[in-house]
């Protein structure tokens, strides 16, 4: 039997969700917060469709901070959930374009 949230990806992934958001996030202290932004992202990763980490590299040596581009897919109270959480951790910018 399938689980709850894998069904209701399914859903969403052949109707084409309810609705489809690209987020941008600017993830400061990364080394410091990536485990818990991990697990949020986890957490909704029935959620998010597609996603993109970007984070420089100077002098060999990787910043402290990084860029996430995320295609999330499903109602608003879920995005709205999400974003909640995501603004939870500290050093966290978030913008997004809703379709």
């Amino acid at each position: 039997m399938y689980s709850k949230e894998f069904m209701k990806f399914i859903y969403n992934y052949q109707k084409g969700a309810d609705m489809s958001t690209i987020i941008g996030i600017k993830l400061e202290e990364r080394l410091e917060n990536s485990l818990k932004f991990q697990k949020i992202l986890s957490n909704f990763g029935c959620e998010i469709r597609t996603r993109l980490g970007l984070h420089n590299n100077e002098n060999n040596c990787c910043t402290n901070w990084g860029i996430i581009i995320l295609e999330f897919v499903g109602d608003k109270d879920a995005l709205n959930k999400f974003e909640k959480e995501i603004l939870s951790i500290e050093g966290i910018k978030l913008g997004k374009i809703i379709f």
